[in-house]
Protein backbone atom coordinates (compact mmCIF):
# COMPACT_ATOMS: atom_id res chain seq x y z
CA UNK A 1 0.00 0.00 0.00
CA UNK A 2 1.38 3.40 -1.01
CA UNK A 3 0.44 6.98 -0.24
CA UNK A 4 2.02 10.18 -1.54
CA UNK A 5 1.32 13.90 -1.64
CA UNK A 6 2.56 17.34 -2.65
CA UNK A 7 2.26 20.72 -0.98
CA UNK A 8 3.12 24.38 -1.47
CA UNK A 9 2.85 27.24 1.01
CA UNK A 10 3.72 30.91 0.52
CA UNK A 11 3.95 33.33 3.46
CA UNK A 12 4.25 37.09 3.38
CA UNK A 13 4.68 39.46 6.31
CA UNK A 14 4.95 43.18 6.98
CA UNK A 15 6.23 43.85 10.50
CA UNK A 16 6.15 47.15 12.39
CA UNK A 17 9.26 47.31 14.57
CA UNK A 18 9.25 48.34 18.21
CA UNK A 19 12.09 49.51 20.50
CA UNK A 20 12.44 46.02 22.00
CA UNK A 21 11.67 43.78 19.00
CA UNK A 22 12.69 44.51 15.43
CA UNK A 23 13.26 42.76 12.07
CA UNK A 24 15.49 43.57 9.11
CA UNK A 25 14.01 43.50 6.52
CA UNK A 26 10.54 44.35 7.81
CA UNK A 27 8.89 42.72 4.76
CA UNK A 28 9.57 39.23 3.46
CA UNK A 29 8.10 36.44 1.37
CA UNK A 30 9.00 32.77 1.94
CA UNK A 31 8.08 29.70 -0.11
CA UNK A 32 7.81 26.12 1.12
CA UNK A 33 7.59 23.20 -1.31
CA UNK A 34 6.94 19.76 0.19
CA UNK A 35 6.37 16.18 -0.90
CA UNK A 36 6.00 12.90 0.92
CA UNK A 37 5.83 9.23 -0.01
CA UNK A 38 5.10 6.25 2.23
CA UNK A 39 4.76 2.53 1.61
CA UNK A 40 3.47 -0.27 3.85
CA UNK A 41 4.62 -3.84 3.22
CA UNK A 42 3.38 -6.99 4.90
CA UNK A 43 6.32 -9.36 5.36
CA UNK A 44 4.80 -12.04 7.59
CA UNK A 45 4.83 -11.73 10.53
CA UNK A 46 6.14 -8.13 10.30
CA UNK A 47 4.42 -5.07 8.88
CA UNK A 48 7.02 -2.62 7.53
CA UNK A 49 6.43 1.09 6.91
CA UNK A 50 8.99 3.08 4.89
CA UNK A 51 8.60 6.73 3.98
CA UNK A 52 10.14 10.15 3.76
CA UNK A 53 9.21 13.81 3.62
CA UNK A 54 11.04 16.17 1.28
CA UNK A 55 10.96 19.94 1.75
CA UNK A 56 12.53 22.93 0.08
CA UNK A 57 12.38 26.13 2.15
CA UNK A 58 13.65 29.66 1.65
CA UNK A 59 16.22 29.44 4.46
CA UNK A 60 18.21 26.20 4.12
CA UNK A 61 17.06 24.74 0.79
CA UNK A 62 16.38 20.99 0.65
CA UNK A 63 15.61 18.99 3.80
CA UNK A 64 14.96 15.21 3.86
CA UNK A 65 13.15 13.51 6.76
CA UNK A 66 12.95 9.70 6.35
CA UNK A 67 11.41 7.12 8.68
CA UNK A 68 11.45 3.33 8.97
CA UNK A 69 8.94 1.52 11.22
CA UNK A 70 8.30 -2.17 11.90
CA UNK A 71 5.39 -3.85 13.75
CA UNK A 72 5.48 -7.48 14.86
CA UNK A 73 2.26 -8.99 16.21
CA UNK A 74 3.54 -12.08 17.97
CA UNK A 75 0.00 -13.14 18.91
CA UNK A 76 -3.22 -11.60 20.22
CA UNK A 77 -1.55 -10.68 23.54
CA UNK A 78 1.94 -9.53 22.54
CA UNK A 79 3.14 -7.06 19.91
CA UNK A 80 6.46 -5.28 19.39
CA UNK A 81 7.38 -2.27 17.28
CA UNK A 82 10.50 -0.28 16.45
CA UNK A 83 11.21 2.91 14.53
CA UNK A 84 14.13 4.98 13.25
CA UNK A 85 13.41 8.53 12.08
CA UNK A 86 15.13 11.75 11.13
CA UNK A 87 13.51 15.15 11.61
CA UNK A 88 14.59 18.79 11.41
CA UNK A 89 13.49 22.16 12.73
CA UNK A 90 14.13 24.64 9.96
CA UNK A 91 15.05 28.26 10.78
CA UNK A 92 12.27 30.74 11.44
CA UNK A 93 12.03 34.42 10.54
CA UNK A 94 13.32 35.33 14.01
CA UNK A 95 16.32 32.96 13.76
CA UNK A 96 17.60 34.85 10.71
CA UNK A 97 16.22 38.40 10.71
CA UNK A 98 14.90 39.09 14.21
CA UNK A 99 16.52 41.01 17.06
CA UNK A 100 15.44 42.00 20.55
CA UNK A 101 16.89 44.47 23.02
CA UNK A 102 16.77 44.77 26.80
CA UNK A 103 18.49 47.01 29.34
CA UNK A 104 19.89 45.71 32.61
CA UNK A 105 19.76 48.63 35.01
CA UNK A 106 21.84 46.84 37.65
CA UNK A 107 24.74 46.24 35.26
CA UNK A 108 24.08 49.44 33.29
CA UNK A 109 24.29 47.42 30.07
CA UNK A 110 22.08 46.97 27.04
CA UNK A 111 21.75 43.49 25.53
CA UNK A 112 20.83 42.92 21.89
CA UNK A 113 20.13 39.34 20.77
CA UNK A 114 19.92 38.91 17.02
CA UNK A 115 19.50 36.22 14.41
CA UNK A 116 21.92 35.31 11.67
CA UNK A 117 21.71 34.12 8.06
CA UNK A 118 24.26 31.42 8.96
CA UNK A 119 21.71 29.66 11.20
CA UNK A 120 21.15 26.03 10.13
CA UNK A 121 18.37 23.51 10.73
CA UNK A 122 18.36 21.67 14.05
CA UNK A 123 18.59 17.90 13.47
CA UNK A 124 16.98 15.00 15.35
CA UNK A 125 17.81 11.32 14.93
CA UNK A 126 15.23 9.28 16.86
CA UNK A 127 15.26 5.59 17.85
CA UNK A 128 12.14 4.04 19.41
CA UNK A 129 11.24 0.59 20.73
CA UNK A 130 7.81 -0.41 21.98
CA UNK A 131 5.95 -3.37 23.50
CA UNK A 132 2.21 -3.86 24.02
CA UNK A 133 0.76 -6.55 26.29
CA UNK A 134 -2.98 -7.30 26.26
CA UNK A 135 -3.62 -10.17 28.70
CA UNK A 136 -7.39 -9.70 28.46
CA UNK A 137 -9.97 -7.38 26.94
CA UNK A 138 -10.03 -5.50 30.25
CA UNK A 139 -6.28 -4.82 30.62
CA UNK A 140 -3.63 -3.25 28.38
CA UNK A 141 0.02 -2.36 29.10
CA UNK A 142 1.93 -0.16 26.67
CA UNK A 143 5.67 0.57 27.06
CA UNK A 144 8.00 2.68 24.93
CA UNK A 145 11.71 3.39 25.23
CA UNK A 146 13.46 5.99 23.09
CA UNK A 147 16.85 7.56 22.44
CA UNK A 148 17.07 10.89 20.62
CA UNK A 149 20.28 12.37 19.26
CA UNK A 150 20.28 16.11 18.50
CA UNK A 151 22.78 18.11 16.48
CA UNK A 152 23.15 21.78 15.53
CA UNK A 153 20.89 22.87 18.38
CA UNK A 154 20.16 26.57 18.84
CA UNK A 155 22.35 28.42 21.29
CA UNK A 156 23.11 32.08 21.89
CA UNK A 157 26.64 33.45 22.13
CA UNK A 158 28.32 36.81 22.65
CA UNK A 159 29.84 38.15 19.42
CA UNK A 160 30.62 41.78 20.23
CA UNK A 161 30.62 44.75 22.60
CA UNK A 162 29.74 48.31 21.56
CA UNK A 163 31.16 51.04 23.81
CA UNK A 164 29.93 53.86 21.58
CA UNK A 165 26.32 53.58 22.80
CA UNK A 166 24.86 54.59 26.14
CA UNK A 167 24.55 52.37 28.00
CA UNK A 168 27.23 50.11 26.44
CA UNK A 169 25.77 47.27 24.37
CA UNK A 170 26.51 43.54 24.54
CA UNK A 171 25.72 41.90 21.16
CA UNK A 172 24.45 38.32 21.23
CA UNK A 173 23.83 36.11 18.20
CA UNK A 174 22.11 32.78 17.48
CA UNK A 175 24.32 29.84 16.56
CA UNK A 176 24.18 26.03 16.17
CA UNK A 177 26.99 25.18 18.58
CA UNK A 178 25.09 22.75 20.79
CA UNK A 179 24.27 19.04 20.55
CA UNK A 180 22.78 16.52 22.91
CA UNK A 181 21.03 13.29 23.76
CA UNK A 182 17.67 12.50 25.27
CA UNK A 183 16.81 9.15 26.86
CA UNK A 184 13.35 8.21 28.00
CA UNK A 185 10.77 5.63 28.98
CA UNK A 186 6.97 5.83 28.82
CA UNK A 187 4.49 3.44 30.46
CA UNK A 188 0.70 3.37 30.09
CA UNK A 189 -1.78 1.02 31.79
CA UNK A 190 -5.47 0.83 30.80
CA UNK A 191 -7.75 -1.14 33.13
CA UNK A 192 -11.46 -1.58 32.45
CA UNK A 193 -12.45 -2.21 36.05
CA UNK A 194 -16.18 -2.35 35.28
CA UNK A 195 -18.18 -1.82 32.16
CA UNK A 196 -18.85 1.74 33.35
CA UNK A 197 -15.48 2.47 35.02
CA UNK A 198 -12.03 2.75 33.45
CA UNK A 199 -8.65 3.62 35.01
CA UNK A 200 -5.70 4.95 32.99
CA UNK A 201 -2.26 5.28 34.57
CA UNK A 202 0.85 6.73 32.91
CA UNK A 203 4.49 7.29 33.85
CA UNK A 204 7.35 8.85 31.91
CA UNK A 205 11.07 9.25 32.59
CA UNK A 206 13.23 11.74 30.69
CA UNK A 207 16.97 12.40 30.85
CA UNK A 208 18.31 15.34 28.82
CA UNK A 209 22.04 15.80 28.25
CA UNK A 210 23.29 18.85 26.32
CA UNK A 211 26.83 19.69 25.25
CA UNK A 212 28.54 22.66 23.62
CA UNK A 213 30.89 22.49 20.63
CA UNK A 214 32.34 25.82 21.80
CA UNK A 215 31.59 27.18 25.28
CA UNK A 216 33.36 30.53 24.73
CA UNK A 217 30.81 33.33 24.97
CA UNK A 218 27.86 30.94 25.38
CA UNK A 219 24.84 32.46 27.12
CA UNK A 220 22.27 29.62 27.27
CA UNK A 221 24.33 26.43 27.03
CA UNK A 222 23.59 23.33 29.09
CA UNK A 223 21.22 25.20 31.43
CA UNK A 224 18.35 24.16 29.12
CA UNK A 225 18.76 20.64 30.53
CA UNK A 226 16.74 21.90 33.48
CA UNK A 227 13.75 22.96 31.36
CA UNK A 228 12.19 19.48 31.34
CA UNK A 229 10.95 17.44 34.34
CA UNK A 230 12.68 14.09 34.76
CA UNK A 231 9.65 12.21 36.13
CA UNK A 232 5.95 12.60 35.36
CA UNK A 233 2.95 10.47 36.30
CA UNK A 234 -0.82 10.60 36.03
CA UNK A 235 -3.88 8.61 37.05
CA UNK A 236 -7.27 9.16 35.42
CA UNK A 237 -10.63 7.72 36.39
CA UNK A 238 -13.44 7.64 33.80
CA UNK A 239 -16.81 6.71 35.25
CA UNK A 240 -20.02 6.57 33.25
CA UNK A 241 -23.05 7.37 35.42
CA UNK A 242 -26.74 6.85 34.80
CA UNK A 243 -28.85 9.46 33.02
CA UNK A 244 -26.14 10.21 30.43
CA UNK A 245 -23.74 11.67 32.98
CA UNK A 246 -19.98 11.14 33.41
CA UNK A 247 -17.67 11.67 36.37
CA UNK A 248 -14.02 12.03 35.36
CA UNK A 249 -11.16 12.81 37.75
CA UNK A 250 -7.40 13.02 37.35
CA UNK A 251 -4.24 13.20 39.46
CA UNK A 252 -0.98 14.51 37.99
CA UNK A 253 2.59 14.54 39.29
CA UNK A 254 5.36 16.58 37.68
CA UNK A 255 8.96 16.48 38.91
CA UNK A 256 11.09 19.54 39.64
CA UNK A 257 11.96 21.84 36.74
CA UNK A 258 15.14 23.44 38.17
CA UNK A 259 15.85 25.91 35.37
CA UNK A 260 12.34 27.36 35.79
CA UNK A 261 12.59 27.30 39.61
CA UNK A 262 9.41 25.20 39.93
CA UNK A 263 8.84 22.30 42.31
Amino acid sequence: EYIWGLGFRQSRDNITNSPVLFYDPTQQQTDLFSAFVQGEFLLQPVRLTVGSKFEHNSYTGWEIQPTLRALWNLNAQHSFWAAVSRAVRTPSRSDEDGASGTINSLLNLQFIARGTHQFESEILQAYELGYRFTPSKHLLLDTTAFVNHYDKLRNVGQVGFDFSSLPPTVILEDNNKMYGEMYGLELALHWQVLESWKLIGTYSYLNVQLHLHDSIGSVIGETEEGDSPRNQASLRSLWTLPYKMELDSAWYYVDNVPNQQTK
